[in-house]
């Protein structure tokens, strides 16, 4: 067991800086969500048009929550590794 040492804490260290990495990732990901939230709401002007949504907007919306899905199952993953540790 002694021998995996180095082994396990190498591959702890790696991963500690890959989580790191993707956790700034997600971050500049929110960010830029809000950022596109804010413009779609303030572009939209009165109520009655916050129903219509143009193609590319219905996109970007789509690929904003395939973001926010992998943001939340990273951020589990994350959560699950410290328990362990």
């Amino acid at each position: 067991m002694r021998d995996m040492a180095p082994d396990l804490d190498s591959f702890k260290l790696s991963t500690t800086r890959n989580l790191e990495q993707q956790a700034k990732q997600i971050d500049e990901t929110l960010h830029q969500i809000k950022i596109l939230l804010d413009s779609k709401t303030n572009s939209c002007g009165s109520k009655d048009n916050h129903t219509i949504a143009s193609p590319p907007m219905s996109s970007s919306v789509n690929s904003l929550t395939n973001i926010a899905v992998a943001a939340i199952a990273v951020g589990t993953m994350i959560w699950i590794y410290t328990r362990i540790n």
